[in-house]
């Protein structure tokens, strides 16, 4: 039936006091160009604004910000602008709005971000039509060549190992393209598996896999 289902648990709950103080030895032992990533659902407990709080936090600290979260705890921390933010479809029908996401689609109603927040990049995700980078200077689509053979048992996980490699990328000092192509790699590599977290090693490391960039 090609269905797939998620089963989401929620964590145990976090004051906001425990919160800083995680946060406060974030900030101890990292250093200014240190990529930071806040990703996921913020524990019961906490308000969004924490989210922007560490956002904000580490930015003072010179630290460089990636988020991939949703909902209001996604809106908080873009008014911090971090340096980067991972959304998928949904989640950036939460910042820019679904009528603009249906009418424009996903690039040109991502381009909304960086023009209003200068300096902050966006990753979205498309699912199978790959992704694309936005940046206040110009768009990337980045997408697997449709020929390449993969078998398809679960999305989860994909859109975290997309950010992933992107970041691994960027901290081997490659260019965007190079991490873009990269990071698709690494998102394709996880479809094929059943657990999150897990790769098909022979698709990570298939040569040639073909990753079609074009800029819009």
């Amino acid at each position: 039936r090609h269905t797939e289902t998620h089963i989401r648990e929620q964590g145990y709950p976090v004051t906001l006091e425990v919160f800083r103080a995680h946060l406060e030895r974030i900030l101890a032992t990292s250093q200014s160009g240190q990529w930071v990533v806040f990703s996921g659902s913020l524990p019961p407990g906490l308000p969004p604004e924490a989210l922007g709080e560490a956002v904000r936090m580490c930015k003072q600290k010179g630290m460089l910000v990636a988020v991939d979260a949703s909902g209001d705890a996604l809106k908080a921390a873009v008014a911090e602008t971090p340096d980067l933010i991972k959304p998928n479809k949904e989640e950036l029908c939460t910042l820019v709005g679904k009528d603009l996401v249906n009418t424009l689609g996903i690039a040109e109603a991502a381009s909304r971000i960086p023009y209003y927040n200068p300096g902050m990049r966006v990753l979205a995700s498309d699912g199978p039509k790959g992704c694309y980078y936005i940046t206040s200077h110009g768009r990337i689509h980045a997408k697997l060549d449709p020929e390449t053979p993969v078998q398809l048992i679960s999305t989860v996980g994909s859109g975290d190992a997309l950010l992933a490699g992107f970041l691994c990328g960027l901290y081997e000092g490659w260019n965007v393209s190079q991490s873009l192509r990269y990071a698709v790699r690494v998102a394709t590599a996880t479809l094929p598996c059943v657990t999150p977290g897990e790769m098909d090693l022979n698709i990570l490391y298939m040569d040639p896999l073909n990753v079609h960039l074009r800029e819009l």
